[in-house]
């Protein structure tokens, strides 16, 4: 998951079966409306830069090895 979450930034990352990481991480976010808002919109920006359609076509074209 670190292509998709910067830690403490767009989001937590917990070990596979780590429920009270997880459930600490969401007592966090649902006691910070701030860090929700912050997190949300850093989401919104990495998915944007890292995963949209034009980088996204680019990544297939580039395995298949033709031009995009």
């Amino acid at each position: 998951m670190p292509d998709c979450i910067a830690e403490g930034t767009t989001g937590f990352v917990v070990e596979p079966d780590d429920r009270d990481g997880f459930a600490e991480g969401m007592k966090r976010l649902y006691g910070d409306r701030n860090m929700r808002q912050r997190m949300g919109a850093g989401a919104y920006m990495l998915a944007r830069a890292k995963f949209s359609q034009v980088r996204m076509m680019g990544s297939l074209a580039h395995c298949y090895g033709v031009e995009a």
